[in-house]
């Protein structure tokens, strides 16, 4: 029983939510602030979450719960999250569950460094942020 109430509370969980990064680890989730900009209301400078990003074709892997969303997957250094490029064109997807993608390619230039991987949503509530803090390998 116990088991049954911890899975139906995580599918509500996601049922609620507007979208879920499932990886990379997101800095931080509320899906009542996913709608603040840049970063959905987390502070992108955050080490509460590291994760170590090849730079060729990083994964992303992600939870949607809208029948249609339009997805950009961007990244900044952390020394500079005004200035964020998009490392993935933007992606149609036309159901509800889950997305992954190996095509994030992050730039060669930014190997070494500390930084931020953006996944932006635009479906018919507007748009949404979530965001995680990363090492380039």
């Amino acid at each position: 029983m116990k088991y049954q109430i911890l899975a139906l509370s995580s599918l509500l969980s996601i049922a609620s939510a507007h979208f879920k990064l499932n990886y990379p680890t997101t800095i931080g989730f509320s899906d009542d602030d996913e709608g603040t900009g840049p970063c959905g209301s987390f502070d992108p400078t955050s080490r509460m979450s590291v994760t170590n990003f090849d730079l060729d074709m990083a994964p992303i892997s992600l939870t949607s719960t809208h029948p249609a969303a339009t997805w950009v997957i961007r990244g900044a250094l952390l020394n500079n999250t005004n200035e964020f490029v998009t490392l993935m064109g933007t992606v149609e997807q036309d159901s509800m569950g889950d997305y992954c993608t190996q095509a994030a390619v992050v730039p060669e230039k930014w190997a070494g460094q500390d930084g931020i991987i953006q996944v932006v949503q635009k479906a018919t509530d507007g748009f949404l942020y979530q965001v995680c803090f990363f090492f380039l390998t």
